[in-house]
């Protein structure tokens, strides 16, 4: 059996009618499991996490502008992790100790225009995420012949895995009614990624990149049907879905390049 429980506390002002100040304790469980893959190796402890977090919301501007900032630290214990034996099979495994420190701001404006709606989104995240303890932790080294050297070691003050330093998104959306109830509009997303480590001994990094996607739209009357035309990954940039260190090499997986496509929603 698998579980997550969540217990939680949260304090809340009202400074006034537009801004939120907020403060939350919570703690979560996650129970010892058996690996399924590796049935026969020990079951993992327990892993448990304490979040913390402190943030404010507001509406600014007569309501055009909204601005949400939080601050957290969270301190894991017993971190469950997916790692390679030296079978080549799957392993559920704990690090001993993680902490993460972060912070968010989103930002939502909506200028009120003549004709149709525009709103801009940003959203801006700082990580900083490190395994406080780790030992005995699985250490892959490349041979010259290839494949890679399994050992154990202290992997203590690593980068968590799968933890960009920093992220960011730019989103523009416009929308505008035509003839006849039907509707027109466009959006562009730009995102980047500061990059990050794809296993616990930093050794396989993804290296920061920016990926840039966009759509147009026509929704017929009542919205009961909706084109879109879109274009995903539009500057065609080179990165990686999926990176799996293993004793027999590094399995690479490349995203997706630059896609086209049109699509079509229907509501019922």
């Amino acid at each position: 059996n698998h579980r997550f429980d969540i217990h939680s506390a949260r304090k809340c002002q009202q400074v006034c009618d537009s801004s939120l100040l907020y403060a939350s304790y919570s703690r979560g469980f996650k129970s010892g499991v058996f690996s399924t893959s590796s049935p026969f190796a020990p079951a993992v402890s327990p892993e448990t996490l304490d979040a913390y977090e402190l943030g404010a919301k507001t509406d600014l501007f007569d309501r055009t502008l909204r601005l949400n900032l939080s601050g957290y630290y969270y301190r894991y214990s017993d971190i469950q992790l997916q790692a390679i034996n030296a079978a080549g099979a799957t392993q559920l495994v704990n690090a001993a100790l993680g902490h993460i420190k972060g912070a968010e701001a989103e930002i939502t404006y909506a200028p009120r225009i003549a004709v149709g709606h525009l709103q801009f989104n940003v959203n801006l995240t700082y990580l900083h995420a490190k395994y406080v303890s780790f030992p005995n932790a699985i250490i892959l080294t490349p041979r010259p012949t290839g494949g890679n050297v399994q050992t154990r070691g202290d992997l203590s003050g690593s980068d968590v895995l799968f933890s960009p330093r920093f992220t960011s998104s730019v989103t523009a959306n416009y929308e505008r009614p035509i003839a006849s109830d039907y509707k027109i509009g466009g959006s562009i997303t730009w995102y980047h990624n500061d990059g990050f480590f794809w296993d616990t001994q930093n050794r396989v990094r993804q290296p920061s990149y920016d990926i840039v996607n966009g759509q147009l739209t026509l929704s017929l009357p009542k919205d009961q049907v909706k084109v879109r035309l879109f274009g995903r990954n539009l500057l065609d940039k080179k990165y990686y879905s999926q990176v799996s260190p293993s004793p027999t090499g590094d399995i690479q997986q490349p995203a997706a390049p630059r896609t086209y496509g049109i699509a079509f929603d229907f509501a019922l």
